[in-house]
């Protein structure tokens, strides 16, 4: 039996045995933390959902090298924070290391090739940064990335057979992560040593506990003194660093939460008055929403936004030129989180009069609402006629001057001819109406 595979052996005894210790906790929607004390093991993973909106990866900045993770979390509002790269006396980290989209500018190589790299939608992906140790970043999306050595897991499979660094065949504190196969969730693993009975895991030991958790890719990083491992919530540093004081490191890997964040969300911003209309006629309405979701609002493609009546039937205002008979409009543009979009479009009455209810809001591929609650108009459908002989009545019962009354009946030949002349009237000034 090859070293690494009795190696993997040992390891699941420990975690499986019955003198292993497992407390796991769930300090953030989306994430799981789990603390594993057995023989000569102790360590700490973190088990992050990237699928939630609620969880975003960010990575250190050049200009905030050397901070401690504590630190780290505290100025990048990070609920989540370990340490990254290995680093120099300089500390320049080893390895490509982008933060915010911003490369580390004096990043060395010294084999530290295996990156994985993050984007501001939780994008993932493991790959081989060595024809890119200073950028550019190799994908569009690419904000933030951390590089190490050796690979522990590429594709499923354990590596082994490493020769750098020379100490990953030996016990040490060690810091790790980790990707799914789907790249939808994000291990990190964290474990102590440097103590009496204590000494810490190798490379081989580490790797077996990440594919237990379930990655797909795994990635060695700093350990030593530099591994620590922060989560806010459970009040701050969990493991024990074998650093008498925390130390400064290079550069950071952190998890934000966001526990009101979500993909898709609309937050109304205006919308157009109720119109009066008659039978036949056609009327502007307008609506204003803002993106506050984490996805840009496309305007096609199956993720495509269109305002819709949050009824299925068909919709009494419906026109030709609407999108389908209870969506009135698209988007002609993308939408960025944060931007706004007017939503303009066109009805008509429909031949009955009555009250109708026009509910409407920003649907994701026309079936699903992504605004909290829908706006809409309450909209009076009128006959004219009706409307107009009820004005003329309510003229004539307030008229008290009976000879004025007289002459005015007189002159316009009844009420008849009244409202002849009031028709006339209303065409010559269609927009009062």
């Amino acid at each position: 039996m090859c070293r690494w595979v009795l190696g993997a052996v040992l390891v699941l005894a420990f975690v499986r045995g019955a003198s292993a210790d497992e407390r796991w906790t769930s300090p953030y929607r989306g994430v799981k933390h789990v603390h594993i004390r057995a023989n000569h093991l102790d360590a700490h993973a973190v088990v992050v959902d990237l699928g939630a909106a609620s969880t975003s990866v960010v990575v250190t900045r050049p200009a905030d090298r050397g901070i401690t993770v504590r630190e780290f979390a505290q100025r990048y509002n990070a609920d989540i924070a370990i340490n990254a790269n290995y680093f120099d006396v300089g500390l320049r980290p080893c390895g490509l290391s982008a933060g915010d989209g911003v490369i580390w500018p004096d990043a060395y190589r010294e084999s530290c090739r295996m990156s994985m790299g993050f984007g501001d939608l939780n994008e993932a992906v493991a790959f081989d940064s060595e024809a890119v140790l200073r950028g550019p970043l190799p994908e569009d999306w690419m904000k933030h990335v951390v590089s190490g050595k050796p690979w522990l897991l590429r594709r499923g499979v354990i590596q082994g057979g490493w020769y750098d660094p020379p100490h990953i065949h030996r016990p040490h504190p060690r810091t790790a992560i980790g990707l799914s196969r789907d790249r939808n969730t994000l291990f990190i693993l964290v474990a102590d040593g440097r103590r009496p009975g204590l000494p810490g895991i190798d490379g081989e030991a580490l790797a077996v506990l990440l594919a237990d958790l379930g990655a797909y890719d795994a990635l060695n990083l700093d350990g030593g003194g530099s591994s620590a491992l922060f989560i806010n919530s459970e009040g701050g540093i969990q493991n024990r660093p074998s650093n008498p004081l925390l130390r400064g490191v290079g550069n950071h890997l952190g998890v934000r939460i966001n526990a009101s964040a979500k993909w898709y969300g609309a937050e109304l911003e205006g919308i157009s008055k109720t119109p009066m209309l008659r039978p036949g006629d056609v009327a502007k309405l307008w609506v204003r929403y803002r993106n506050t979701g984490r996805f840009s609002w496309q305007p096609r493609g199956k993720h495509a936004i269109t305002l819709a009546s949050t009824s299925q039937e068909p919709n009494p205002f419906y026109l030709p030129g609407w999108v389908s008979v209870t969506a009135p409009v698209g988007l002609d543009h993308v939408v960025r989180s944060g931007e706004t979009a007017t939503f303009d479009f066109p009805i008509g009455a429909p031949a009955m009069m009555g009250n109708f209810l026009l509910e409407v809001s920003p649907m994701l591929s026309g079936m699903e609402p992504i605004a909290a609650v829908p706006t809409g108009w309450q909209v009076t459908v009128e006959d004219a006629q009706a409307g107009l002989i009820e004005e003329v009545v309510a003229v004539e019962e307030s008229d008290t001057d009976a000879p004025e009354r007289s002459m005015l009946a007189s002159m316009t030949g009844g009420i008849e001819s009244l409202l002849w002349h009031a028709k006339s009237w209303i065409a010559r000034m269609p927009s009062l109406w």
